[in-house]
């Protein structure tokens, strides 16, 4: 028998400290953004990319060009980040540190566990120590578990489930946890919406003094205009 709850607080600190990282969401909102002006852009039908993903999806569709952004740019990843394709299914994930992510667009993020797909099913078993429950827990069951980490590399799953607005601006972002059993959510991380478009412009505070100093001399001279 196991009590996962013995570990459960310290299970969430450890996830919480891993993905409230600001080079981690800095990384996230430019891989979109790059993602989407990619889109935007792309005019040839047969043009490809070094990593496809979501083949099934009509087109070369932006949550395509995203995850090829996601895989391929790694100047892009911080410290402790990388990404890699499912070959199986085709689809991009986000490794940090111990954490693998997936990603889907989503308007509605109960629909992640009312209608999981498989791989979410199988690698939410990642999630049983940030699952509350007390149960039994068969040797060949603690087997598969240990074997699916060995397999991923990794201690737990999450969902990064994304709204797209319809001028394609990202509206939200965050990490789903389903339980061990994907029926329920148990953990959730909410991830900034960062306004990349945003630049600070330090003041230039030269020509401020400049002009103070020469105060009766004509403004036009000391500034060069013609």
């Amino acid at each position: 028998m196991i009590n996962s709850k013995e570990y459960l607080q310290d299970n969430i600190a450890e996830i919480n400290e891993t993905l409230n990282n600001p080079e981690f969401h800095k990384f996230l909102n430019i891989a979109y953004e790059i993602g989407i002006l990619q889109h935007k852009k792309k005019r040839k039908l047969d043009e490809r990319n070094e990593i496809e993903t979501y083949p099934a999806s009509k087109g070369f569709s932006k949550i395509s060009d995203i995850g090829n952004v996601i895989c391929n740019r790694k100047e892009l990843w911080p410290k402790g980040v990388s990404a890699d394709v499912i070959l199986s299914q085709k689809i991009p994930v986000i490794k940090v540190k111990n954490i693998m992510l997936t990603m889907k667009s989503t308007k509605n993020i109960d629909s992640l566990w009312k209608k999981p797909t498989g791989y979410m099913k199988q690698y939410s078993k990642l999630n049983k120590g940030i699952t509350p429950q007390i149960e039994m827990l068969s040797n060949d069951l603690a087997e598969d578990l240990d074997e699916l980490k060995v397999n991923l590399a990794s201690k737990y799953y999450g969902i990064l489930a994304y709204d797209l607005g319809s001028d394609n601006t990202l509206k939200s972002m965050e990490i789903i946890f389903l339980s061990d059993n994907a029926n329920n959510i148990v953990h959730t991380v909410k991830i900034p919406i960062i306004k990349l478009d945003e630049k600070i412009v330090p003041e230039n505070k030269s020509l401020k003094d400049k002009i103070q100093e020469n105060k009766g001399e004509s403004l036009k001279s000391i500034i060069g205009l013609k």
